[in-house]
Formats: C-alpha cells, sequence, structure tokens
C-alpha cells in the first residue's frame, strides 16, 4: 500500500509526504480514539481495560465483533472487500435475529443500502477497522478503511474511512458518514 501512495503522489509531483500521511492517521486516530497513538505515545492494546477493548455495537454490555474481509469479492468485482459484523448474546457470539433479542448478523459493503458508494473492485473495503463510541450516545461505533476508493473521478484510489453509528439495535445504517482527507489543506 505504501508503494501504491508513493507512486501515485510522485507522479502528481508531489515528494516527501509520507509523513504528513502519518502525522494525519495520528490525528484522527486519536479523534476517534480518545488515545494518542500508540506510535506517538499513546496506550498500547495490552495496556487498555477489557472497557476500552471491547466493542458493543447495541448498549447490551455484551461484547460483538466485526470482522473485516477486504479480500471478499462483491459480485463480479473482486477484492470489494466487507464486513461481517455478529452480535454477542449471554451464550457467546451467534447470528442472531428472530426471537433471539441479538441483532441479525450484518454483511456490510458498499453495495448494501446506507454504505455509499458501490462495490468496487479492488476498494478493499473493510481493510481496517476501529471502534469507540465516536458520537458519545454511548453506543460503540464502527469505522471502516476502504483504503481504494476513488473520490470522484479525480482522485482515484484516495481512499476514505466509513463510519456506521451503533445503537439500540445494533450498526445503524441509516446513520453512516464517511470521512476523506482529499480536499483539505493537507491534501494527501
Amino acid at each position: 500500500q505504501r508503494r501504491v501512495y508513493e507512486y501515485e503522489t510522485g507522479r502528481a509531483g508531489l515528494t516527501r509526504m509520507h509523513g504528513l500521511r502519518h502525522a494525519y492517521a495520528q490525528e484522527r486516530y486519536a479523534e476517534l480514539t480518545g488515545f494518542a497513538a500508540p506510535a506517538a505515545g499513546g496506550p498500547s492494546h495490552a495496556q487498555l481495560t477489557p472497557a476500552q477493548v471491547r466493542s458493543d455495537f447495541n448498549g447490551d454490555s455484551i461484547s460483538d465483533v466485526a470482522v473485516g474481509a477486504s479480500s471478499e469479492g462483491i459480485g463480479t468485482n473482486n477484492k470489494a472487500g466487507a464486513v461481517h459484523v455478529l452480535y454477542g448474546s449471554p451464550l457467546g457470539v451467534t447470528v442472531g435475529g428472530g426471537s433471539t433479542g441479538v441483532p441479525a448478523t450484518q454483511f456490510l459493503h458498499q453495495d448494501v443500502p446506507g454504505i455509499s458508494g458501490v462495490a468496487e473492485s479492488g476498494d478493499r473495503f473493510g481493510f481496517a477497522l476501529a471502534s469507540g463510541d465516536f458520537d458519545g450516545d454511548g453506543f460503540d461505533d464502527l469505522a471502516i478503511g476502504v483504503p481504494f476508493e476513488d473520490i470522484g473521478t479525480s482522485q482515484p484510489n484516495a481512499g476514505l474511512v466509513q463510519i456506521v453509528l451503533g445503537g439500540p439495535n445494533g450498526l445503524d445504517l441509516s446513520r453512516t458518514q464517511d470521512v476523506s482527507h482529499v480536499g483539505s489543506k493537507e491534501e494527501f
């Protein structure tokens, strides 16, 4: 991925941009998690408490799991990517749904209503995942990295992060937002 980045910035006549990419990533990490990135002196995974590590998208105090499958094909689109979300129950992780009282497993990709964009070969939706209560409502939310998403027609493979907000019924596809660094002062 770094080589693609260096190649594309070189083609645009930009050099020595790699550090800006890292500075932006560390800034976004801090904004999304509330902690400095480990590379910037923040706590490592091992230093966090179980409550800080756990993802609970539906607020039932039972851990939920999101699994990125960035090489998964969607239709005829190779490596379009997907995310599988499984909800925890008193009996463990389950497919849920029906009368279980646990939200049904979610299969997220860019052809699912509520997720912006369309599934395209090589986008790698789900390449990186992060969770936390980004909007402060008491439910964990999910940030999904899409490193090779095109932004418009002039920014191929610029990448973005899609955030799906949690709620009492789990991740709510009517409450999503996209975050892209393209177009800002520190464009990379």
